[in-house]
């Protein structure tokens, strides 16, 4: 079993970050997808690009004084589980459709996280989700009868830009990253064959 213990200053919102519920980037409703569409978006390394993620969260740690965050294979596997699960069954929230919040579902996974919190135990892990669209612009054009689709797809670097931006200018998901008493994150990262991007980070 991986247990985290952390202790560091005590804050009153800390408790609440623990059980984060907030989220951006949801997309709309995405329109028609067709094979070729699937065939053409680019191989993204969805590995690399967890880890280009995570060293963009560090630059802004170490930005605003604050020491990087560890690496956790424990908690990217908590993390690579839950982006391939909204992708398989199609959802984005914190909570699954089976109800189990973040840190339930590394209890599940023998992943669980301790806080001190205004000198008393507290357990759980902190979570953002980001749910980005795979492409820039969609067109279509038709000559005659035939109609094409185009896409302008988004590179691996943009979208991990795209997503640490996009936590950064939320003032929920910024206040986990830039948390003081975290001390590791794990981050994982899914494509679906609707063209979406969803990226999960946990942190204890």
């Amino acid at each position: 079993m991986v247990s985290f213990s952390l202790r560091g200053r005590t804050t009153g919102w800390l408790a609440s970050l623990l059980l984060l519920t907030l989220w951006i980037g949801c997309q709309g409703s995405t329109p028609a997808v067709d094979d070729d569409a699937v065939a053409s978006m680019p191989n993204y390394d969805t590995n690399t690009m967890a880890q280009s993620i995570h060293e963009r969260v560090n630059s802004e740690r170490e930005a605003a004084g604050l020491s990087s965050l560890a690496w956790s294979e424990e908690l990217a596997a908590l993390s690579r589980a839950h982006s391939q699960d909204m992708v398989q069954r199609d959802f984005f929230d914190h909570v699954n459709p089976d109800g189990q919040s973040p840190t339930e579902r590394g209890q599940a996974m023998d992943v669980s996280c301790t806080t001190i919190v205004e000198g008393r135990r507290a357990g759980g892990i902190a979570e953002n989700i980001y749910d980005a669209s795979a492409y820039h612009t969609r067109r279509t054009t038709t000559q005659g009868d035939e109609t094409s689709v185009t896409y302008d797809w988004k590179t691996a670097n943009g979208l991990s830009e795209t997503v640490v931006q996009g936590w950064m200018g939320s003032s929920g998901h910024r206040r986990n990253i830039l948390n003081d008493t975290y001390e590791a994150q794990g981050l994982g990262v899914a494509v679906s064959d609707d063209l979406r991007v969803l990226v999960t980070q946990t942190f204890c």
